[in-house]
């Protein structure tokens, strides 16, 4: 997980931050950062490394308008999937259709 580039909500003020992850292994626990600055473990989501529409970054955790619906973006067995819909993450096109408007820790949607 060390060095991927991901979005982290930070412990301090809630603000979701964009950097690369860092995670230190203690005996009870660990900690996990981004630019030093630590967040919550369990509100960290990974870049799928694609952009949507209108140029943001599409990360798990994601809310993305596509064809008129909204799924979220979401990590399972080692690859991001679409809802329950499985994405070829080397299909740019479909890529290039989405447009991120909201995640899952705001719980705001754009209209």
């Amino acid at each position: 997980m060390n060095g991927k580039i991901a979005r982290g909500k930070r412990i301090d003020n809630g603000e979701l931050i964009v950097g690369e992850l860092v995670v230190k292994f203690f005996p009870k626990k660990a900690e996990c950062t981004i630019y030093s600055i630590p967040v919550e473990s369990q509100k960290i989501d990974y870049f799928t490394g694609k952009i949507d529409k209108n140029g943001r970054q599409i990360f798990s955790g994601d809310i993305v308008r596509y064809d008129g619906k909204d799924y979220e973006i979401a990590i399972y067995d080692n690859s991001f999937i679409m809802g329950n819909v499985g994405i070829d993450l080397y299909c740019e096109k479909e890529f290039d259709e989405m447009a991120v408007v909201g995640n899952i820790h705001t719980h705001e949607i754009k209209q």
